[in-house]
């Protein structure tokens, strides 16, 4: 496993790499993707290959066994490797990417709330071992209800975060959500489905009635 991490830390070392961090948060889980650009001018298909193939472990954990899902793609510019898992809200802040690139991150869980934030360093700029990302857009995408956040940028449900070599050392993330209201939760009884129905039908009987008595009293009247 200690090999593995180490042979996935060599894709930070190539020198104008950018990178865009996707997460998307629902009241239940987080889907975490990772996008690393890495140009042809810099990278041959063999090493853009060779990154692809490598196991990437969903936690710095050694004894964790789980691996994200890893693709590659390319333009006429640039190869994409990609990464993708769906975690836990529990399990998230051991995240791979998330727990290296930052020191500190607390999520917080209630019933009607959650709350993420980190530390101040980013860390996968300009890293202990060498590695260097040239920049890096953080997106977080939600379709709960935001109270607060320190987004540089707000499109639809869409908050990102521009980090560079001139603003990583204090670039924290802080993104207060309520869980939203969702009818669909309700598990109503089959008994009370029958009860409103038989309601909802004795009502409208009734007011047949009163109409068709009204009807017939103004015919009277007239008479």
């Amino acid at each position: 496993m200690k090999k593995k991490i180490i042979l996935c830390s060599l894709i930070f070392l190539l020198t104008g790499c950018t990178a865009n961090y996707n997460i998307e948060i629902t009241k239940d889980t987080i889907n975490e993707n990772v996008q690393v650009q890495l140009p042809k001018s810099t990278t041959t298909k063999a090493q853009a290959d060779t990154y692809a193939n490598i196991e990437t472990p969903i936690s710095q954990s050694s004894t964790q066994q789980s691996f994200y899902t890893t693709s590659l793609d390319e333009d006429s510019n640039n190869y994409y490797l990609n990464y993708n898992y769906n975690h836990e809200i529990s399990s998230f802040s051991q995240s791979y990417f998330a727990s290296r690139c930052y020191q500190n991150i607390d999520l917080e869980e209630t019933e009607d709330m959650i709350n993420l934030s980190t530390s101040n360093n980013f860390m996968c700029i300009h890293m202990d071992d060498g590695a260097f990302i040239e920049t890096v857009d953080i997106n977080i995408t939600t379709d709960l209800k935001v109270l607060s956040n320190n987004a540089d940028e707000v499109n639809g449900n869409v908050y990102t975060w521009h980090i560079n070599s001139s603003n990583y050392q204090n670039k924290p993330i802080n993104l207060e959500m309520q869980k939203t209201f969702d009818i669909s939760d309700i598990e109503v009884p089959s008994s009370t489905i029958y009860i409103f129905i038989i309601f909802g039908t004795i009502f409208g009987i009734f007011i047949l009635i009163l109409l068709f008595v009204k009807h017939k009293t103004k015919k009277n009247n007239k008479l």
